[in-house]
């Protein structure tokens, strides 16, 4: 599912796409990934906001961080939605791109 189609999902289902604001709000969506056993990306809640990343629900700014190595790169810009790997780790994606996801509880 896109970011966009996901995040609507989520909004619709439960509050939002996951959001990450602590190391104990990343090991519970790290809990959640593995219980539903992602075996690929999955995106979060968050994007990128004219060179500001934010959290979809309610439009937190970013304060805790889980990038993966290199990241965000923006590869060829338009990388504007976060995924996370199966590790945990944090991309940029282009939205576009489908991927499981995470809803917010």
């Amino acid at each position: 599912m896109t970011w966009k189609n996901a995040q609507t999902y989520c909004r619709k289902h439960h509050y939002d796409l996951a959001t990450v604001q602590s190391n104990e709000n990343w090991i519970m969506l790290q809990e959640a990934a593995d219980e539903k056993a992602f075996s690929g990306y999955a995106w979060i809640g968050l994007y990128n906001d004219i060179n500001c990343w934010r959290w979809s629900y309610n439009e937190e700014s970013l304060v805790f961080q889980s990038w993966a190595l290199g990241q965000p790169n923006n590869y060829g810009l338009g990388e504007e939605c976060v995924g996370m790997s199966p590790n945990g780790a944090w991309l940029d994606f282009y939205c576009t791109g489908l991927y499981y996801f995470v809803c917010y509880d």
